[in-house]
């Protein structure tokens, strides 16, 4: 019995507390506001700064801090590793992994030869060569490349040696 009058009255409450004010505030006209007093602060100030000299400022030291080299030489992103889609070239495809790696050491062969002739191009020294296992073949592909052309350019100089190869998408290491 106390329950549902509890209820009642707790709802009662609720709404009053909801409700509005019954009076209005009318707005203040222009006339009405008072004007706030002038204050000037010199006759509260008494420091005079004339009596005191300004001192030479000579040359400014050199500012030390402790930011990075390499972030203050707008370098910050450098060394960093991020893996991304690209371009591989894909010289070989084999069901096992023994012919795989003798094409890997094949072609490492055949690039160290290349260098000591120095008939390879600058920008295909050093290109990394991986043995991939995708189910059921090893692959063996060279480099990372973010542009179809320069894995264009590296597959025509690796066919020479790899009349086979072909450029195949991959998930790509890429160091800044």
């Amino acid at each position: 019995m106390y329950g549902k009058l509890g209820v009642i009255v707790l709802l009662m409450m609720f709404v009053s507390a909801c409700a509005g004010p019954r009076e209005v505030a009318e707005p203040v006209e222009e006339s009405e506001v008072l004007p706030s007093p002038e204050v000037r602060l010199s006759a509260y100030e008494d420091f005079d700064a004339s009596r005191y000299e300004e001192p030479e400022l000579g040359p400014m030291p050199p500012i030390e801090h402790d930011v990075p080299a390499r972030l203050m030489e707008g370098r910050a992103d450098e060394g960093i590793r991020r893996e991304l889609q690209g371009l591989r070239v894909q010289i070989h495809s084999s069901l096992e992994k023994s012919e795989a790696v003798e094409v890997e050491e094949e072609l490492q062969e055949w690039l160290r030869s290349e260098n000591e002739n120095e008939a390879v191009p600058s920008a295909l020294r050093d290109l990394p060569i991986y043995v991939v296992y995708i189910q059921p073949y090893y692959r063996v592909r060279v480099g990372n490349f973010t542009s179809r052309e320069a894995a264009d350019r590296v597959r025509r100089y690796v066919a020479r040696q790899f009349p086979n190869a072909f450029i195949v998408p991959d998930t790509v290491v890429i160091t800044r």
